[in-house]
């Protein structure tokens, strides 16, 4: 039999983060990474474990390794950037990261949900209702909204914060740019 391939690790450390399961999330991370250390998809799967743990700053090294790796990375690299400097509290930084998402993938929904929440905190209300709109003009197109609504809820479900200030954050940015509960 063979070894699970840096895929299949970074696959299950995927699924073990949405199932709210943070720490064994990082180790099949880990795993990816040991399995094939020059993979910087490894990286960017530890840095997701990690930011949902609370470990923003271990976080960001691991996005930026990743960086460093795959220097054409795709789009949802700069996702994971801002979901790490969204968890440092450095929020100008995460809304530039995510912005940059957006621009290279307009459909990027953990971008677009995660810069609202952060729009909401900088207290853009501005670029907070626009992109509200344009979200929910997308949904209304695709079908999406009966089976993920954007509500403080439904977006939650997504983010698998393991710790309540955390969580709260999020939310609390979502309320601010007028997303419902």
């Amino acid at each position: 039999m063979r070894d699970p391939t840096p895929l299949a690790h970074e696959v299950a450390s995927a699924m073990l983060l949405q199932a709210e399961r943070h720490d064994e999330a990082i180790a099949e991370a880990k795993r990816a990474i040991a399995s094939d250390p020059n993979d910087a998809d490894g990286y960017v799967a530890l840095a997701a474990a990690l930011s949902f743990s609370g470990r923003a700053s271990e976080a960001l090294d691991q996005v930026e390794r990743a960086m460093r790796l795959n220097p054409h990375y795709p789009p949802h690299y700069l996702y994971h950037l801002g979901l790490a400097q969204f968890g440092m509290k450095r929020l100008d930084e995460a809304a530039r990261s995510l912005e940059r998402a957006i621009a290279l993938n307009r459909d990027d929904y953990w971008s677009q949900r995660l810069l609202l929440a952060t729009y909401g905190l900088l207290g853009r209300r501005v670029d907070a209702a626009k992109l509200f709109d344009a979200i929910k003009r997308n949904e209304a197109a695709g079908g999406l909204a009966q089976y993920d609504p954007l509500t403080i809820r439904a977006s939650s479900y997504w983010y698998p914060f393991a710790n309540r200030p955390d969580a709260e954050q999020f939310a609390e940015g979502l309320r601010k740019a007028g997303v419902p509960e």
